[in-house]
């Protein structure tokens, strides 16, 4: 499991556990959909590349150094899986 990260009212990134709400799991579940995962993955990618593109108009290279390597194992992740789904339509 990992725990959610969400950005409060003063902008600050809380990590919610158990007793603030639940927990988000790493793993997708969407139905039937054979292609819902890459949807969703490719979804997370796009999120992140926007929140460092943000972080760079604004100048903040902490932040762009926390989310680049996100980026990179999200851009990852989508790949594998829309290949996934590429060989298995084929």
């Amino acid at each position: 499991m990992v725990c959610a990260l969400r950005r409060g009212p003063d902008r600050e990134l809380k990590g919610l556990g158990a007793d603030s709400s639940p927990l988000v799991t790493s793993e997708f579940h969407h139905g039937h959909e054979p292609r819902a995962e890459e949807i969703a993955l490719h979804q997370k990618y796009l999120t992140l590349e926007g929140q460092i593109d943000a972080a760079r108009l604004e100048g903040d290279e902490r932040e762009v150094r926390r989310l680049t390597p996100l980026v990179k194992r999200a851009r990852a992740r989508w790949i594998k899986a829309n290949r996934r789904v590429t060989r298995a339509e084929s």
